[in-house]
């Protein structure tokens, strides 16, 4: 999934912190040290500050914003290769 836009992209991480992780938005609230009421402000308006943004995926374990972002830049978002060793 590719999000077309910031609020798209915070939708798409609280989705899938909810669908891999079982996890509440008061839960990811939780977790970046937050209330659940901005959080949900947040997450209707798009409007999420940026220092928050590693926080916000960390809790929710998902990329989408920092992918969209970017993106938008016109940046090419290349997933770094783990776990084997170079031949």
């Amino acid at each position: 999934m590719r999000p077309n836009s910031l609020l798209q992209a915070l939708r798409f991480c609280k989705e899938f912190a909810q669908d891999r992780h079982n996890l509440s938005v008061e839960r990811i609230a939780d977790r970046m040290g937050v209330t659940h009421d901005s959080l949900y402000k947040w997450l209707a308006t798009g409007r999420l500050p940026a220092i928050l943004i590693p926080a916000y995926e960390l809790a929710c374990g998902c990329h989408y914003v920092s992918e969209w972002l970017a993106a938008s830049s016109g940046a090419l978002v290349v997933p770094m290769p783990t776990g084997r060793k170079a031949e």
